[in-house]
């Protein structure tokens, strides 16, 4: 099967001529923005608009579970904030080693300050 465009003549038979193998000429076929080649006939590519949307939807999804993963990961780093709020004001100062007390009593103080502020802001 033959199949001329602009001036060319182009053979699509699977097979390979002698004449086609010693030519010095290659004929190449180019899609469009708006589709493709078979057999160097242009179809509408209609797989395109669907493909386009399949990703939105699966950016869409990704977006969703993002958000939910990072409330969650917000969630536990609260906890874990206030676990060790919770044992830090749990040490008594006076039994612990001298050279660890100046640590925890700043630690404490801020801790205290936090709550200290947020007392005030939430009145």
């Amino acid at each position: 099967m033959t199949l001329k465009t602009e001036g060319t003549t182009l053979n699509l038979s699977s097979e390979i001529t002698p004449s086609d193998a010693v030519s010095n000429v290659t004929a190449t076929a180019s899609a469009s923005k708006n589709g493709y080649l078979i057999n160097s006939i242009q179809y509408p590519d209609v797989t395109c608009h669907l493909w386009k949307e399949d990703i939105i939807k699966v950016l869409h999804n990704l977006a969703g579970q993002t958000a939910l993963q990072n409330q969650i990961l917000a969630n536990q780093e609260d906890a874990m904030v206030t676990m060790a709020n919770e044992t830090i004001m749990s040490i008594y100062i006076l039994t612990i080693r001298a050279s660890h007390c100046p640590f925890y009593e700043c630690k404490q103080k801020k801790i205290i300050k936090k709550i200290r502020k947020k007392k005030k802001n939430s009145r």
